[in-house]
């Protein structure tokens, strides 16, 4: 009787330990892969149609949910966005009066837009993924460029090396925000 009781006591210690590891591991992996803002990302989700597991990727790539951040291209805020590419979609939308890319609604309204508009565009996500890192100019070059698009619809090989990572990187990100959140 003492036999099996001293197994019940490591069966239920290790089970615990088990239970407590993972449920650390979530809350650590939670403070990685925050839902800062959800309330906007899930307006413009609802609002554009794309899921807020791939918003918060994005902006978990792009800025690190950093409001300020600035890259050396210029593109500021949460989602990254060039003031080029800013002007474009504002007139796209008809909007003359948003101005401030930093303000947090209004970065995430246009970068939704934006990943919405290229979604449509492409018909491919890994393809829209591309064009919102290295531009629209680039991606429809290499869709007609036999080495890296057979059909003209998906890429095969994506020729910048930064933006192949950064695709994989949203791919995986998203996956954790899914399995972090948004479990069916």
């Amino acid at each position: 009787m003492k036999r099996i009781f001293k197994w019940l006591v490591i069966f239920f210690t290790m089970f615990l330990a088990i239970v407590l590891l993972l449920s650390f591991n979530n809350h650590f992996m939670k403070k990685i892969y925050p839902l800062k803002y959800r309330s906007v990302v899930e307006k413009y989700s609802k609002e554009y149609g794309v899921r807020e597991s791939l918003i918060f990727a994005v902006i978990k790539a792009e800025s690190d949910f950093n409001e300020f951040a600035k890259s050396n291209a210029g593109a500021v805020g949460l989602m990254q966005i060039t003031k080029e590419t800013f002007n474009w979609l504002k007139q796209k939308k008809g909007e003359k009066d948003c101005e401030d890319l930093y303000n947090i609604e209004i970065n995430i309204k246009f970068g939704v837009y934006f990943l919405s508009f290229l979604i449509s565009k492409y018909k491919d996500e890994q393809v829209a993924l591309c064009a919102y890192n290295a531009g629209i100019g680039n991606v429809d070059s290499w869709l007609k460029n036999k080495n890296y698009s057979e059909d003209t619809k998906t890429l095969i090989k994506i020729p910048f090396k930064e933006t192949e990572e950064y695709v994989k990187k949203i791919i995986k990100t998203e996956k954790i925000y899914l399995k972090l959140y948004f479990k069916e």
